[in-house]
């Protein structure tokens, strides 16, 4: 037995803020909708290698893809106010059937719940069957994942420091569990002691403040990039192998504002974040190519705008409306989305970075819609995601072909015939696949058919009887008393099993061009479906429609649009 890694998990959907969805399966991002979520900030979600939605997180409630909650799926002690309040992450060697769920909690609930996890068994409808088990004490409402290029994944967080300074050894860990088998007993993370102090401050508003603001670790695994928002900075690492070093830290003046969101272009060339400041609304980039000098920087308002005299900081755009952009996260189509909200309120639309690896990337505010309620959509957040993954799967006759996808789990074959050896039905020593008269016995040199495929009469009856294929008007479904001359056909083929047919469907040119093709192509396949109903080996029959593009007399005559209607049949490998 092997066990392979399989690229099935995608993040096509998102469902966040209050009841907004969108859905990345089609050729642009569309709406959406029906989802009961309502979170000011932090989710999660998972979908199948289809981009179909398999459940999805606030933190507190799991939600299947009907929208319902799974078994045991409440009472998670996640925060809907956490920044990214869940994570949602394939358990590995388990086929994609069991997940973890880490969760963290808010600020506004004094972060007491801590870093936990959950375990999701999808494999009978859904059911969470480990629930709230403590990882660490006290975190921050940062969750980050990537993967380890090996059917793993590397899941991040950093550690808070709630002790008023009582407590030194706390607050500027990172806290990295390297998930690499199915053992759902978490222990032993992976430490990193560098970096600024993530802690608690004496103050009237929010002590736990300092926690909050998006985590990113770069698509390629190599940084990390992180937001606090009390002390107004944002901080970059290299990452490696669950370790992270070397940081790189920009600071704004705490008076004036705080940074929320984060993340990595695709390429990992440039570091987006969004910066409330000075009464305005920023999003900013720093080009990671471009980092040179001494660290902590300090970036003071209204010094050589925009780049506060550090050429690797640029703004993309600023605005002094009343909301606030809020998490930003990439998506499956390399584009970057940025949350917002009106005055606390929900907006109906989210912004969007298209090009974002480009020294040009362009943001358009309200560009995507979200919900078409105007008492629903985006808020503060987005999705924590796993954008694409992979899951180990189990291959018993290690053909390197699933068991779930492997129609013959016990012997081997290739991919292309889904698992399965290849076959030899008439015996005659040419495979299936390369044999063009699967059901006669044939030679080699004749790629496996007989040296006479059908007679001059035989071909010629079946075309007579093609003539006789008529269809109900606009439909392709027969009329009365055609499927007798198909039985006709049916028998002629079986006398002559090595001839293979392409059926032809024609149109005259009335009407739209394009409906004429997709009928010609219905109705030659109702012919095919017809025939294998009848007997005939699917491998031998070929159907296509041409519309309009084949006429054999004047569509400008009755008579000559009448037999311009019709279905040809056609010996495609005689070779008499």
């Amino acid at each position: 037995m092997l066990l392979l890694n399989v690229s099935i998990i995608k993040a096509q959907t998102w469902y966040f803020g209050s009841g907004a969805g969108i859905n990345f399966n089609g050729a642009s991002v569309s709406l959406s909708e029906g989802s009961p979520i309502n979170t000011s900030e932090g989710c999660s979600i998972v979908s199948d290698k289809d981009g179909n939605v398999i459940f999805y997180t606030d933190g507190r409630t799991v939600w299947s893809k009907y929208h319902l909650p799974l078994i045991n799926g409440t009472g998670l002690l996640g925060n809907s106010s956490a920044t990214q309040s869940a994570l949602i992450i394939p358990i590995p060697n388990t086929s994609c059937k069991k997940y973890f769920i880490f969760t963290v909690d808010a600020a506004e609930h004094d972060l007491q719940n801590g870093l936990r996890y959950n375990v999701v068994d999808m494999s009978n409808g859904g059911e969470v069957t480990i629930k709230n088990k403590l990882l660490f004490p006290s975190v921050s409402e940062k969750l980050s994942v990537v993967s380890d290029n090996n059917g793993g994944y590397y899941v991040l967080a950093h550690d808070f420091d709630d002790s008023l300074y009582q407590n030194p050894s706390l607050g500027n860990q990172f806290i990295c569990y390297h998930i690499n088998s199915n053992n759902t007993d978490l222990k032993d993370p992976i430490i990193s002691k560098i970096g600024s102090y993530h802690k608690r401050f004496l103050n009237k508003y929010n002590q736990y403040q300092n926690s909050q603001g998006q985590l990113k670790i770069s698509p390629d695994g190599a940084k990390v990039a992180l937001a606090v928002t009390q002390e107004n900075f944002i901080e970059i690492f290299d990452f490696a192998d669950g370790v992270v070093s070397n940081p790189k830290k920009y600071v704004f003046d705490r008076k004036s504002g705080y940074v929320y969101g984060v993340e990595f272009s695709p390429n990992g060339s440039f570091v987006y974040f969004t910066h409330l400041y000075n009464g305005a609304n920023f999003l900013r980039r720093i080009n990671l190519r471009l980092l040179s000098g001494a660290f902590p920087k300090t970036l003071i308002s209204n010094i050589n705008y925009p780049t506060y005299g550090f050429q690797e900081v640029k703004n993309i755009y600023k605005t002094t409306q009343d909301y606030s952009i809020g998490a930003l996260q990439l998506g499956p189509d390399n584009n970057i989305y940025v949350a917002n909200r009106t005055a606390g309120n929900s907006q109906q639309r989210i912004g969007i970075i298209t090009n974002p690896d480009s020294e040009i990337a362009t943001f358009k505010f309200n560009a995507i819609q979200v919900s078409k309620n105007p008492a629903l959509g985006s808020m503060m957040g987005l999705p924590t995601l796993l954008n694409e993954g992979s899951c180990k799967c189990i291959d018993t006759d290690g053909d390197n072909v699933c068991d779930e996808n492997d129609l013959c789990p016990t012997l081997p074959g290739p991919l292309d015939n889904e698992g399965c050896p290849y076959t030899d039905a008439d015996g005659d020593g040419v495979l299936d696949k390369d044999d063009k008269c699967v059901d006669a016995p044939g030679l080699p040199v004749n790629d496996g058919c007989p040296d006479k495929i059908i007679t001059q009469d035989a071909e010629r009856k079946l075309n007579e009887y093609a003539k006789t294929i008529l269809f109900n008007v606009g439909k392709y479904t027969f009329l009365d008393g055609v499927t007798e001359q198909l039985d006709e056909i049916v028998f002629i083929m079986k006398q002559y099993n090595a001839a293979n047919i392409l059926i032809e469907g024609h149109t005259d040119s009335a009407g739209n061009e394009t409906k004429n093709l997709i009928l010609s192509d219905n109705r030659a396949n109702a012919v095919r479906k017809y025939l294998i109903s009848k007997g005939v080996n699917a491998k031998r029959l070929t159907a296509k429609g041409y519309g309009e593009t084949k006429p054999i007399a004047s569509n400008r005559t009755m008579e000559g649009m009448e037999k311009n209607r019709r279905v040809e049949l056609k010996v495609i490998n005689n070779n008499n």
